[in-house]
């Protein structure tokens, strides 16, 4: 059994690899207990952590160029620990749903940015984005990991789906508001 499992994870992550050098988003999910959803999504950038730490932390700004939200707001700064308030609408076909969240903030400069959900329509949203420079300092990887739950009843299933179709879409918008930055700074 051990065997077995040791197998299946050294499969996903040669998929996760080979994802990330085919610059597709790779994301993973798992179930946890009481209805939590526990998800990761990785994207190569080929840019550096500076580069994408302006947009990832851009909080008065995620809703310009960020597909599913629609009002993301910093309300208090006190350096690495803020307080932003957000609201995004997602969900699939005719499963369509506006959620609100303020998040307590913590960043770790050029590296991560951990959150937690304050108040909002979540039992559970608590995770980070980690920013990792590539060995070979060609890029970065970008790291989204989150556990979710909603604080209405939604089958696990669903925001499996929900998570599966909207983080490469995540991920993908940060990635051309990285690059259309930086492209815009070589001008």
């Amino acid at each position: 059994m051990v065997l077995v499992s040791c197998f299946a994870c050294s499969q996903r992550t040669i998929h996760a690899q080979a994802d990330l050098q085919n610059g597709k988003v790779h994301v993973s999910l798992t179930n946890l207990k009481n209805g939590v959803l526990s998800v990761e999504a990785k994207l190569f950038i080929p840019c550096q952590p500076e580069d994408i730490w302006i947009v990832v932390t851009d909080y008065d700004h995620l809703h310009d160029f960020i597909p599913i939200m629609l009002h993301s707001e910093l309300l208090k700064d006190r350096g690495d620990a803020k307080i932003v308030k957000q609201m995004f609408r997602t969900g699939i076909s005719l499963f369509k749903f506006t959620a609100r969240v303020q998040l307590r903030l913590r960043e770790t400069y050029l590296q991560r940015v951990d959150f937690e959900k304050m108040k909002g329509d979540f039992k559970v949203f608590r995770g980070s984005w980690l920013l990792k420079r590539t060995d070979d300092s060609t890029g970065t990887v970008l790291t989204y990991q989150a556990e979710i739950k909603p604080l209405f009843f939604t089958p696990v299933s669903l925001i499996r789906k929900v998570q599966k179709n909207d983080l490469p879409d995540i991920l993908n918008a940060i990635k051309q508001r990285t690059q259309k930055i930086k492209l815009a700074q070589k001008e």
